[in-house]
């Protein structure tokens, strides 16, 4: 899958994105008045920084895994886990893990 894929299914799903200058996060999955909002910090270098991150942050989406960073630290946790287990399940759909470990 390619960024532009991966901006094609922002869209569909009406997800705004915005690139802002942030200071400790490569990104964040917001929600305001409704509006669902993915941003990414403009310092990304490389397009594989940019689309781990669009992913991670779809993975927050898909899996209504949102929180405050005032919240307690075993629930933030939780939700970084279930985006993290959605980004990785995208990027290796288990019938290509299947493929690969007969391939061998």
């Amino acid at each position: 899958m390619t960024i532009k894929d991966i901006i094609s299914t922002l869209e569909e799903e009406g997800i705004n994105l915005e690139w802002l200058n942030l200071k400790n996060f490569s990104g964040l999955y917001i929600r305001i008045d409704n509006q669902d909002i993915i941003i990414i910090n403009n310092k990304l270098k490389t397009f594989r920084e940019i689309k781990v991150t669009l992913i991670h942050e779809l993975g927050h989406y898909f899996t209504g895994t949102i929180y405050s960073f005032n919240m307690n630290k075993s629930y933030i946790d939780k939700c970084e886990y279930k985006a993290l287990k959605w980004e990785s399940m995208f990027l290796m759909p288990k019938e290509e893990i299947k493929k690969a470990i007969k391939k061998e």
